[in-house]
């Protein structure tokens, strides 16, 4: 059986494989964090554009982040990969070829010099939330800052630079992480403040790891070996800030949807996506559960979602013309699809900076409106309850601190007390009595039950 190749990618006619259909000449699109998601995702959308308009002159450029060994794999295929669409009605597989290379992180000097090229009109970016919290630590960032300073020497071309990564206000985020690596009051500074544009934008496909099953289910559609395959559900979604100062591949045309505001659809996804998924990783592997799709399958984690939902609900602000309950519904399916093998020490990870920018907004809300949060609360004792009972040091960038925590005691209404000045310093007028207890309640009751489950 033959690798995959740019060239074979175009030319596979089988059923259930659509052909690469790009066949991009220069690069128009930049992505730092050039991953799984990013191939699933915004990769995808700029190929089905370009495939449209025939318009070739929007050719991605990938950056790696922590995988080098990807822009080698990518290297070997010509740049071509695969999208496997699974569900359990049959398979599908969308064939790229929309990336003209990949560079891998410490290529400083090509990375900016792209950056610097009038030709790169849109720069989009998925580094993780983490990365924006220190920008002088942060590599993406600090790569971008550098590429911008060269684009400032060379061309002054507009360029518009989109954060795909869960963080509500992304745009405003990733401008104000940019403009503190800059020199305040430089030409540099101003140039960025009047001629890049950084647009919000919200995101949303599970994308979850690729298995050697689904090299070999993949294969067998197009007879063609593929090491760089991406799997990904059905669903997919991207809602961008129309704010777009240097155009783009035509995404609109292919179901991006380019609003004035993002900001409901973020709060759309963060509260009522993001914190279910959240809600059924942590409840779910705490009940031996491997998978989304297993927990969302077991009858009393359904019912622990649905109240959660209904909860969210009462202080959702969705967006104008949005269908919440069909939007909720959508999201169970979803989490249902047993061919979407998404486990649920991954959707676990990361719970101290999941958890304020998803979940104590929300109850701040409905502190605000005058009702008792409940199951938003139980979230926080969820997520101690997980890393208490499964004490992996690198599930959480801050877990140390909160298993010494955890350890320290005295009770467990000090713990929650103490973990969530931790992890959410200015969320101190969320920490009222009865929300602390509810908090402590749910990590004592989650223990208890995890206890009981592996005796």
């Amino acid at each position: 059986m033959g690798r995959l190749t740019r060239e074979a990618a175009a030319e596979v006619s089988a059923p259930g494989v659509t052909p690469a259909r790009s066949h991009p000449e220069s690069v128009g699109h930049l992505h730092l964090g050039f991953g799984a998601f990013h191939r699933a995702h915004q990769g995808l959308y700029t190929e089905r554009a370009m495939a449209l308009s025939g318009d070739r002159s929007w050719g991605v450029l990938g950056v790696t982040g922590r995988r080098p060994d990807v822009a080698r794999t990518m290297a070997e295929q010509g740049g071509a990969y695969g999208v496997l669409v699974r569900h359990p009605d049959g398979d599908r597989l969308d064939l790229v070829d929309a990336v003209l290379d990949v560079l891998a992180a410490e290529q400083e000097d090509a990375i900016a010099d792209a950056l610097a090229d009038e030709r790169t009109r849109v720069v989009t970016l998925t580094i993780t939330e983490q990365a924006y919290a220190d920008p002088a630590t942060s590599i993406p960032l600090r790569r971008l800052a550098a590429g911008l300073a060269r684009r400032h020497e060379r061309s002054r071309a507009p360029l518009s630079v989109i954060s795909c990564d869960n963080l509500s206000d992304n745009g405003r985020v990733l401008r104000d992480a940019v403009g503190r690596l800059l020199e305040p009051g430089s030409a540099l500074a101003s140039w960025v403040a009047d001629t890049v544009a950084f647009p919000s934008s919200m995101v949303d496909r599970i994308v979850p790891a690729t298995t050697p099953a689904d090299v070999e289910a993949a294969a067998a559609l197009s007879g063609l070996v593929d090491h760089g395959l991406v799997v990904a559900e059905p669903f997919s979604q991207w809602v961008v800030q129309d704010d777009l100062v240097a155009g783009h591949p035509g995404w609109d045309r292919v179901g991006v949807q380019l609003v004035p505001d993002v900001a409901g659809w973020e709060q759309l996804k963060l509260r009522v996506l993001n914190t279910s998924h959240s809600l059924l990783a942590w409840q779910g592997a705490l009940a031996g559960h491997d998978t989304i799709s297993s927990a969302a399958a077991d009858p009393a984690l359904h019912q622990q979602v649905v109240a959660l939902m209904d909860e969210v609900a009462t202080v959702l602000q969705p967006p104008p013309g949005a269908d919440v309950p069909g939007y909720r519904a959508e999201v169970l399916r979803r989490f249902a699809n047993p061919m979407i093998r998404h486990t649920t020490a991954q959707v676990a990870r990361d719970g101290s900076r999941k958890l304020p920018e998803r979940v104590f907004g929300t109850m701040r809300d409905q502190l605000a409106a005058g009702l008792r949060p409940e199951w938003t609360a139980r979230l926080v004792g969820l997520w101690l309850a997980y890393l208490a009972r499964f004490r992996d040091p690198s599930s959480d960038p801050l877990a140390p601190e909160v298993l010494a925590l955890l350890d320290e005691g005295p009770d467990e209404v000090t713990v929650v007390r103490r973990v969530c000045r931790l992890i959410a310093p200015a969320a101190e007028d969320v920490l009222q009595d009865e929300v602390v207890t509810v908090m402590a309640d749910a990590l004592r009751e989650a223990s208890s039950n995890a206890r009981r489950a592996t005796s």
